[in-house]
Formats: C-alpha cells, sequence, structure tokens
C-alpha cells in the first residue's frame, strides 16, 4: 500500500468514527429529548467544547523513561528494555511517546500486556526512533509497562536512549495534556570478547523474536578443563553463582511461565582450589504458550457509515507478546484485517469467522452466525468512548499544529 493510499484509508477511517458518534451518540440523545432537554444538552456540548480548547498545557506530572539504564553493554548483543510511564498518582487514559536510540539497532517492541490496549497510532520503527499514541478507556494509575523495546548496540562507544517527546492525558473527561518528564538512559558499548562462550538455540533460533515452544534448549561450545555456571533467570541483572552446573554444553529448561527469559552463563576455571569465572554471557528468550484471550463478534449497520454497509467489530488482547494481526473469514476465504471490517458479502450473511494471531503464533478464532444478537447499547458506548477518546487526540493535535507551525 503507497503512502496515497494510506492518507486515504486514514481519512476514511477518521470520517466513519465521526459519522459513527454522530449516528448513536448524540444525534440520538437530542431525538430522545424534549426540546428543554435538547438546549441543555446543546449547551453542555458547547461548554465541553470549550473546556478541551482553553484546558491548561503546561501543567507537568509523570515521567516516562527506559529501563534499565545500568547494565554492561556489548556489540551485537540483544537487550530487551521497557518504556515504562510512572503517573504519580494522577490518572491517565493516554499517551504520545516518542523515544530515540543512539548508537542502537532497533529490533522491535510488543505491547503485549501493556497499560495500553488501544493505539490510533501503533508503535512505529522510523530509523533510530519509535513513536506510538496508545489509549486506555478504563484509564490507568500508577507505573506500569507501556511496552518491550528489543535493541542491539552497534558499535563500540557512547550509547544512549532519549525520550524527544512525552504528553500524557488525563483521565478528567476532558483529556487534559500534561508534559511527562523524562529520563535518558546513557550507555558505554563494549566490544564483546571472541573467547567468550556463544550461545545458541535450536527452538528458539532468532533472539528477540516470540515462541510458542514449552521448553527451551541451549547449547554452547564447551571447552576442555573448564566447568559451567548458569541461570535461568526474568532477571538481566542475575549473575551465575560460580557453581559449576551440569550437563554442560547443551542443556533442557523447563518452566511453566510466560514472558522474557534471560539465560545467564560463565565459564570458571579451578585455580588453587577454588573456581575462578570469567564475565557472564546472557542469551534472551521470549517464550509464550498462551492464546489470545476470547472476544466477540459483533455486526452493524448504519446510515452515513461506511455508506451504509454492514460491518463488524472485535477487539481483544493478549497479555504476553501481544496481537500481531487479524484475519477474517468470509466467501471461503481469509482476509487480513483490522476492525472495525466492512464485510465484502453485503447479502446472504451465514457466518462469519474472525481470527486473532499473536506475536508467537498463537491462534484464536471467534464465530459469528446469522441468530447471533447485533451491538447491544452498552458496546455501543464502549465504541462511542473509544472513538471519541482518539478524536479528542487528533484535535488537540490539529490545534496545536496550529498554533505553533513549522
Amino acid at each position: 500500500m503507497n503512502n496515497q493510499d494510506t492518507r486515504y484509508n486514514n481519512q476514511a477511517n477518521l470520517k466513519s468514527q465521526t459519522s459513527i458518534i454522530k449516528q448513536f451518540g448524540y444525534w440520538n440523545l437530542v431525538r430522545l429529548g424534549e426540546p428543554r432537554t435538547r438546549r441543555a444538552i446543546g449547551v453542555c456540548l458547547v461548554i465541553v467544547f470549550w473546556l478541551l480548547l482553553i484546558a491548561p498545557k503546561s501543567a507537568q506530572a509523570a515521567e516516562v523513561y527506559f529501563w534499565p539504564a545500568d547494565i554492561d553493554v556489548h556489540t551485537g548483543d540483544t537487550i530487551v528494555g521497557e518504556l515504562r510511564i510512572n503517573t504519580e498518582g494522577v490518572d491517565i487514559n493516554a499517551a504520545e511517546i516518542e523515544i530515540v536510540f543512539d548508537n542502537f539497532e532497533i529490533a522491535g517492541i510488543s505491547t503485549g500486556g501493556g497499560i495500553f490496549t488501544i493505539f490510533s497510532k501503533a508503535p512505529s520503527i522510523e530509523g533510530n526512533m519509535i513513536s506510538l499514541e496508545g489509549a486506555s478507556p478504563e484509564g490507568f494509575s500508577g507505573e506500569g509497562v507501556v511496552g518491550r523495546i528489543t535493541i542491539r548496540a552497534k558499535n563500540q562507544g557512547e550509547a544512549s536512549i532519549k525520550t524527544t517527546k512525552a504528553t500524557v492525558y488525563l483521565n478528567d473527561g476532558l483529556g487534559t495534556p500534561l508534559n511527562a518528564r523524562t529520563r535518558d538512559a546513557m550507555f558505554t558499548a563494549q566490544t564483546k570478547s571472541q573467547d567468550l562462550p556463544q550461545l545458541f538455540s535450536k527452538n528458539y533460533p532468532e533472539e528477540g523474536k516470540w515462541y510458542n515452544n514449552p521448553f527451551i534448549s541451549i547449547s554452547w561450545e564447551a571447552k576442555e578443563g573448564r566447568e559451567y555456571s548458569y541461570v535461568l533467570s526474568r532477571d538481566i541483572n542475575e549473575v551465575p553463582d560460580n557453581v559449576p552446573d551440569e550437563p554442560v554444553g547443551e542443556v533442557r529448561l523447563t518452566t511453566e511461565e510466560d514472558g522474557i527469559f534471560y539465560f545467564h552463563l560463565t565459564e570458571c576455571i579451578v585455580s588453587d582450589g577454588e573456581y575462578e569465572c570469567g564475565p557472564k554471557v546472557t542469551r534472551t528468550f521470549f517464550k509464550d504458550t498462551k492464546l489470545p484471550k476470547p472476544f466477540e463478534i459483533f455486526l452493524a449497520s448504519a446510515e452515513g457509515v461506511y455508506e451504509g454497509k454492514k460491518f463488524i467489530s472485535f477487539s481483544t488482547t493478549d497479555e504476553v507478546s501481544g496481537i500481531s494481526h487479524w484475519e477474517v473469514f468470509e466467501n471461503g476465504k481469509w482476509y487480513v484485517a483490522q476492525s472495525p471490517y466492512v464485510l465484502k458479502n453485503q447479502d446472504d450473511i451465514g457466518e462469519i469467522k474472525v481470527r486473532a494471531t499473536d506475536n508467537a503464533g498463537n491462534q484464536i478464532t471467534s464465530v459469528w452466525k446469522s441468530e447471533a444478537p447485533g451491538w447491544s447499547w452498552n458496546v455501543i458506548i464502549i465504541v462511542i468512548s473509544v472513538f471519541a477518546l482518539i478524536g479528542v487526540i487528533k484535535i488537540r493535535k490539529v490545534r496545536d499544529s496550529n498554533q505553533n507551525p513549522a
């Protein structure tokens, strides 16, 4: 898809979202009310509109930062860090973030299990920068993870991770924006010694990629006269205990947990009856054996929305690796899709299947049948809230760009 097609689709989506809000939200309220009620609603909407325009923007709270910021970095090593937000007591429901990596190669970002479940702009990698716009309709307060970022140091020398934009939006009904504080992470990348053991895996061959294998296989070339101490941990900073472990050269480890694991290994020699161990080497494993959460499919149509065509809506989350993509089955074929999805077959709608696939390849499928109910008012209210939240952010961005032209 070219840039022109992308712009057209974005404009069409915004137009359809606005139409849905009008169709199911404000206009239905007006039609249900008496003249006095309509006037009261109109006054309230005017007040809310002006509050959105004049709400203060100079306040500052919350902090956005990259963790960890105090580890040894070697060129070529894979590092998995977390982009975190600490709201410092305030309740937020959205954020816009840009983070720049100097002397690091960005291998990927995963938002599975993060605090944001909806993205008006999905996390994207552009050169040495990651940008995203995420939202949580129910709101969030506390310290949490936005996403896990996989990076590799490119060259020996200074390396840094800097957040260049961090705007959070309060969950106050107005979407009041706050400029969050940021904390830079500075590193010194060192060249890895060629004498250190090299770690490999048969069933997790690509470091930094999610897999759904239940066990982890690790191998290295064991040297004669050397002992090895190792540990599989959730802590990137953990160090083996310098007590020799068995077997050596190849191990198979099993854990019932899912998530990101670090295999730390040190090579040891016996000197004067004591073990002397060298620097540790680490390999990262991304394990996810769980399915995405079950979800429902909702069918709807409305005048002025997608030209009155029937469309479906669906949503779910994956708490470990995150959702990779969606597919819709109709007319005997699977189509890559996203919600909302306009049906290709508008006439004889008998059965519709929607499949969600996470980043480890785990899949879950839901089925809509013709006797299934349509949208309930609860669902409609949720959809309106989500679209309205995204709309507030986009209105503010347009306003800010007009007030601060380049």
